[in-house]
């Protein structure tokens, strides 16, 4: 039987976890992201005031990028444009609990994003992070993970696991640390698959510093996005049905 992940916590403080980028030291595959996509595959979090539809918490800003097929390939970048990033919102935060979804949608059609495993230096800030997306479904031998396919969510909902560090090409032991956390809580490694970080340049990437210095410039801002919805209901005509009842609603964007 797999492990219930919705109630396990890791204490998170989100001021530090959005500090600097991360780095990707292993990840499964997903829907979204192929085997020949992991390379220098970078994770930048920041708190600049996005906003989601019929939403008023903490929103954090996310720009995923990676290199293609080798390391200094084409650049990938999510969301392409740079400009309108995904957005995580804040589920319990506190307790490791994120959403994440492109920002338009709102917060019934988002992902679950859970930090399960950190790792910290002796000043308190964070080397390392296990991020799962959701609860595991697929056993495995050495234990349970997330689906590699499809699962009918939108934006990847439901899969992914990732191994993050602070520096790009990470200590052993931290990688090991925290995979060792998320065994022991029923986690399989066994799909993990490394993440070429070596001699990448991270060309075109919106990085934040793993220092102090001043960060660089942010992206401009994204263009304002504006959703609707409606509903209504009537007399409908079909050639198996005939007259019926019925109603519907639809959601739009633009």
């Amino acid at each position: 039987m797999c492990p219930d992940l919705s109630s396990s916590t890791v204490q998170l403080d989100l001021t530090e976890f959005v500090r600097a980028s991360w780095y990707v030291q292993e990840q499964q595959i997903a829907p979204y992201q192929a085997a020949e996509s992991l390379y220098c595959v970078a994770a930048t979090y920041d708190l600049e005031g996005a906003s989601v539809p019929f939403y008023w918490g903490t929103v954090i800003s996310v720009y995923n990028q990676n290199n293609n097929g080798r390391v200094g390939g084409s650049p990938n970048f999510t969301p392409p444009d740079r400009i309108t990033p995904l957005c995580a919102r804040d589920d319990d935060a506190a307790n490791g609990k994120l959403k994440v979804a492109p920002c338009f949608l709102p917060n019934f059609l988002t992902g679950p994003y859970w930090v399960i495993g950190l790792t910290s230096a002796s000043d308190g800030t964070y080397t390392g992070a296990a991020i799962i997306g959701g609860n595991p479904s697929v056993e495995l031998s050495d234990g349970c993970t997330t689906p590699e396919e499809d699962v009918g969510g939108l934006v990847g909902g439901g899969t992914g696991l990732w191994i993050f560090a602070r520096d790009p090409v990470a200590s052993p032991s931290i990688v090991a640390d925290l995979k060792a956390q998320i065994t022991r809580l029923g986690v399989a490694t066994s799909r993990l698959m490394p993440v070429a970080q070596a001699n990448c340049t991270y060309d075109g990437y919106f990085l934040k510093p793993r220092d102090d210095s001043p960060p660089p410039p942010m992206p401009p801002p994204a263009p304002p996005v504006s959703m609707g919805w409606g509903w209504g209901w009537g007399w409908l005509w079909d050639w198996t049905n005939g007259w019926h009842f019925g109603w519907g609603w639809s959601m739009g964007m633009h």
